[in-house]
């Protein structure tokens, strides 16, 4: 299976964020133990950098923690088509519309993500990571 993965996600596992970690952090598991592939946006890479950037305050244990999620998930580019479809969404959120646009091009079986409501008119299925971990 394929999944894109949502920054909150990734930040929930890297920062240890509670109360989320738990769940994250099962389902991080379970896909790498069925062989499934986690994918992250590279938009979200610099996400990741800022928000860790704001919270640790140290660019040296910040970029450890890049090359952490590059050993868990695969970077995936956003194209100019991504982005240009995502213009015609029904979603409000036009970031998210982006996410959905890409998981669309690369047939993803779901966005995981804690924000479930953001992706209402989402046309990709959209699973927490405890929801997700009852698809193996």
């Amino acid at each position: 299976m394929k999944f894109i993965i949502d920054t909150c996600v990734v930040i929930d596992i890297i920062q240890r964020r509670e109360p989320f970690f738990k769940d994250a952090f099962l389902f991080l598991q379970d896909m790498i133990f069925y062989k499934s592939q986690g994918m992250v946006l590279s938009s979200s890479v610099t996400d990741v950098h800022y928000i860790l950037k704001k919270s640790m305050k140290n660019e040296e244990r910040v970029r450890e923690n890049l090359k952490y999620m590059y050993t868990l998930f695969t970077v995936v580019d956003t194209l100019s088509q991504d982005t240009y479809e995502a213009i015609f969404s029904d979603m409000k959120d036009y970031e998210d519309a982006v996410i959905v646009e890409v998981a669309k091009r690369l047939n993803a079986d779901a966005i995981i993500t804690r924000n479930i409501n953001d992706y209402k008119e989402s046309r990709v299925r959209i699973l927490c990571p405890s929801e997700a971990r009852n698809l193996w």
